[in-house]
């Protein structure tokens, strides 16, 4: 052995007590910091674990919100819908249905298709009709009471298929929400 080895062996010797408790306080310290960076990274977690949860119940509350207002529009159009003549010996009272305007049908799109797919399709189709029925709902209105309308040039069974169509979309989508609602 080299002289130099043995007088780092024989320092090592004389101060082993002294670089054992030095190793001993350095591993008290590295295990102190492991444990206060464990516990910040708990705290942390456990406020990732909170605002995770509250942003989906947010959105969980912001889903039925749509679903309400989307339920409450198409309570609307059913009841204006059904409310309007089905039959030509009944088309003067046109003149008096009350209408919805087109921010209500914008609204039913909207919000349907944010539902789904089937929910979207059946508020474009119930929109489709509405709209049409408001033209004519809106020609007949116009139209001077003392002159009247020539029921045999109207469009009934037009008129009679845009309004099943629209009951029936309105129906399903009513349904649905109704269903979905009490889940």
């Amino acid at each position: 052995m080299p002289p130099e080895s043995l007088t780092i062996a024989k320092w090592l010797n004389q101060n082993s007590a002294a670089i054992q408790a030095v190793a001993t306080v350095v591993s008290v310290l590295v295990t102190a910091a492991l444990a206060l960076i464990t516990w910040r990274y708990v705290r942390l977690t456990r406020t990732l674990a909170e605002a995770t949860q509250a942003q989906a119940e947010f959105l969980s509350q912001a889903v039925k919100a749509r679903k309400r207002e989307l339920l409450a529009v198409v309570k609307m159009l059913r009841i204006l819908a059904w409310h309007l003549p089905e039959i030509k010996q009944h088309g003067e009272q046109m003149r008096a249905a009350a209408t919805w305007d087109n921010t209500d049908l914008a609204d039913l799109k909207r919000l349907a298709s944010e539902l789904g797919i089937l929910a979207g399709q059946r508020a474009a189709v119930a929109t489709s009709s509405l709209l049409w029925l408001k033209e004519r709902l809106d020609e007949v209105k116009a139209t001077n009471p003392g002159l009247g309308v020539n029921w045999n040039d109207f469009s009934w069974d037009r008129w009679e298929s845009e309004l099943k169509q629209a009951k029936e979309n309105l129906e399903a989508l009513w349904n649905d929400l109704a269903r979905d609602h009490l889940d």
